[in-house]
């Protein structure tokens, strides 16, 4: 069981949220979309985020987009997210630009698969646009379910974010998406 402690992955996982993760074994690779657990070898705490791209897979942004070995991850608008006023404080000067609440658009966004799952849109962030980048044997490539607020694989570990995550440190993937 872990503690959701940021608001990268809302909407899916909310702030105080306790969910069970099942152990990941060492002959199993977690799937695309999964939302998996994995340890940061830096700071020894454990994190959770969608897995996106495999080993050998080419990835970049381009305004939000997914870009995932050369074709572009549809996105399609799905729901209004509210952030009420108990839930502000986490949220307001990320999400809500420093009001007390807000309605943020979810999109759905689907991988080759066919698997989706929702993001939470707030809107441009620096982040959006990331050269392609090949993830390298023994690595997964991650991203939260809130991209503006997810210091995720689009962000090296030296600035703050998880970089490539090495399968060796994954811990468990949430069945739930």
């Amino acid at each position: 069981m872990f503690r959701i402690s940021s608001s990268a992955m809302l909407p899916t996982l909310p702030i105080g949220a306790c969910p069970i993760a099942t152990h990941y074994g060492t002959t199993l690779m977690p799937e695309r979309g999964q939302m998996i657990v994995f340890k940061d070898t830096r700071s020894q705490s454990a994190f959770v985020f969608r897995l996106i791209g495999l080993a050998g897979d080419r990835i970049a942004l381009e305004d939000g987009v997914v870009i995932l070995n050369g074709a572009p991850l549809p996105q399609e608008a799905d729901e209004i997210f509210l952030i009420s006023e108990e839930n502000a404080a986490h949220y307001a000067r990320s999400v809500c630009g420093g009001q007390a609440s807000c309605e943020v658009p979810l999109l759905r966004e689907t991988l080759p698969d066919g698997t989706s799952y929702q993001l939470l849109e707030a809107g441009e962030s620096r982040f959006d646009t990331m050269a392609e980048v090949t993830i390298p044997k023994g690595h997964v490539f991650v991203l939260g379910d809130s991209r503006n607020n997810a210091a995720d694989s689009r962000l090296p570990q030296d600035i703050g974010g998880r970089g490539f995550v090495p399968v060796e440190n994954l811990i468990g993937v949430f069945e739930a998406n």
